[in-house]
């Protein structure tokens, strides 16, 4: 019996020049016109018969050979176990349960849709052998043009003459076009040789061998090529995923933007620990932008910028909390916004720059703590930091009363501070900065007594404290 994936909605991205009226009118083949997705939607009908011996079959004439082989002419249509083959012209032979089609035909499988001008299929070894066509896979939304395919969906499917694309149409999106591409189905992958990749209908890179992931599981390879389009011209990204353990993984993506620079984003991620702790790392490197240059001529070009999030320890015993990012000037989001990565966005105003040292023991909990900012905003300056606030919390509950006890000092520094000043102008336009500015440090201390009561079944609450500032 044939063994495919049970997939029920397969959605594509396809031009409607290759669509046939049957198969829109049909509704095999629908527009989706849900934001975000793919241009159609594809949902076969399978037919309902689950026995290759039973098969339910349609045509205008036939006739049946010596060899009980069937011989279907016009508007063919075979509904075999877990497919449908759509035809001009087929041969049957039901005892080996083979397929041979002529004059177009259209295979719907549960986990893909092929179409070819003739080739064959065996529904009980799941072997396939087709000329000149387009094949369609589900997981990850890719339509291949070919001139031969050959294989098993069980195992591995040799393409011959290939492009691959996720575009509807690819002279405005990306193509990659390859000498052949395997699919193999038990490692869930695909290998492209001697490749050529095309964004826009012209020639963007060549590689000998391109390794891409064909199901959405989690696995290294190749991930879809990224293209947009601004007034810094076109933006190219070529991202590769690598699984390194079962609990960490890296991405990394070469960019380009024609009127800026090629650069590199990438993004780790991994859970460490005993309980297992969350870090996430991204990174963004853009070296000689062009478009920076002209503006801030007397700057260096090098653009990058960091971001790194994570916990280490225990968080009912002891633990460090770090949240670092960093870039180099502060319109470096605004110009070059992140794409695989999560450093931030055009309109984020600040980067944070903490750590946090925390202790529990018992009724007494301490935080050590460096607390700052990056600005954004290229007229204001990065302002005071704390550098270190030391906190101190103490709690007691006795039988009749609580005792609450809080201590903080923070000492406060800055390099310098924006200042509002008129029309006082640095640096190709901004507002003037405060150098050394007053810097200074606060305590405070608040110590509390608490009591609660139970009076006709009203709680009651009283307290009495100390505040110092």
């Amino acid at each position: 019996m044939l063994k495919t994936k049970k997939i029920f909605i397969l959605f594509l991205l396809i031009n409607h020049n290759f669509v046939d009226g049957d198969l829109l009118e049909s509704n095999v083949i629908t527009k989706n016109l849900t934001p975000n997705k793919s241009c159609f939607s594809y949902q076969p009908n399978l037919g309902g018969v689950d026995d290759i011996d039973s098969l339910d079959i349609k045509s205008d004439k036939f006739e049946i050979t010596d060899q009980k082989i069937l011989i279907l002419n016009d508007n063919v249509e075979i509904d075999f176990p877990d497919g449908l083959l759509k035809a001009g012209k087929a041969r049957l032979d039901q005892e080996k349960g083979v397929l041979d089609f002529k004059k177009n035909g259209d295979l719907f499988l549960e986990g893909y849709f092929f179409r070819s001008t003739s080739g064959s299929f065996n529904t009980k070894e799941s072997s396939i052998n087709l000329e000149k066509g387009k094949v369609f896979l589900k997981e990850r939304g890719l339509i291949l043009d070919f001139d031969n395919l050959k294989g098993n969906i069980d195992d591995q499917i040799t393409i011959n003459n290939v492009s691959m694309t996720s575009c509807a149409n690819t002279s405005k999106g990306w193509e990659i076009i390859a000498d052949n591409i395997t699919l193999n189905d038990e490692s869930k992958r695909g290998y492209a040789n001697k490749v050529k990749v095309k964004m826009f209908g012209k020639n963007f890179l060549r590689l000998p061998i391109l390794p891409f992931a064909i199901s959405k599981d989690r696995m290294s390879g190749f991930l879809e090529p990224k293209i947009s389009y601004s007034t810094d011209g076109l933006d190219f990204i070529v991202p590769y995923y690598q699984v390194l353990t079962n609990k960490s993984d890296i991405t990394l993506a070469l960019r380009n933007i024609s009127d800026r620079a090629l650069g590199l984003e990438g993004n780790h991620r991994s859970i460490h620990g005993e309980k297992n702790n969350f870090r996430n790392i991204d990174f963004i490197y853009f070296k000689n932008d062009k478009e920076y240059s002209d503006i801030f001529p007397s700057k260096s070009n090098t653009r990058w910028g960091f971001s790194l999030k994570d916990t280490f320890g225990n968080q009912k015993k002891f633990w460090v909390d770090l949240d670092w990012s960093k870039t180099s000037d502060d319109l470096l989001l605004r110009d070059i916004p992140g794409d695989i990565t999560s450093l931030g966005n055009q309109r984020k105003q600040n980067l944070k720059q903490n750590i946090k040292i925390n202790g529990v023991f018992k009724n007494f909990n301490f935080q050590i703590s460096h607390e700052g900012y990056q600005t954004l905003n290229p007229i204001l300056t990065n302002g005071y930091k704390k550098v270190p606030s030391i906190d101190l919390k103490y709690f007691k509950d006795f039988k009749s009363f609580a005792i609450h006890e809080h201590l903080n000092y923070t000492i406060f520094h800055a390099d310098d501070v924006h200042g509002f000043f008129g029309l006082q102008q640095d640096n190709n336009g901004y507002l003037i900065k405060m150098p050394k500015p007053k810097e200074g440090s606060r305590l405070f201390h608040n110590f509390e007594v608490s009591k609660f009561l139970m009076l006709n079944r009203y709680e009651i609450s009283t307290s009495i404290g100390l505040k110092k500032y």
